[in-house]
């Protein structure tokens, strides 16, 4: 679905499940688009970490990947 948009997309290894879609933004290459909540709960359960934890872990070895203009984009959902 991701290279219908960009065939250069990157992914989060060892994430699929938390893959909700695709972003377009203007001027730039739609990149895969990822569920931070959906991430996060998946490291609290799978890691047993907390949510401190989870939330570290997530902000520096995810988001703190970024690998050029295909890096993949997460979102936080409005609770």
């Amino acid at each position: 679905m991701v290279a219908e948009y960009n065939p250069d997309a990157l992914f989060a290894d060892g994430w699929d499940a938390c893959l909700v879609g695709v972003v377009e933004r203007f001027g730039m290459c739609p990149v895969a688009l990822y569920d931070k909540d959906l991430i996060v709960d998946k490291l609290m359960r799978r890691d047993k970490l907390s949510l401190e934890e989870a939330e570290e872990y997530f902000v520096f070895n995810i988001v703190g990947a970024y690998v050029g203009e295909n890096t993949p984009a997460f979102m936080t959902g409005l609770r």
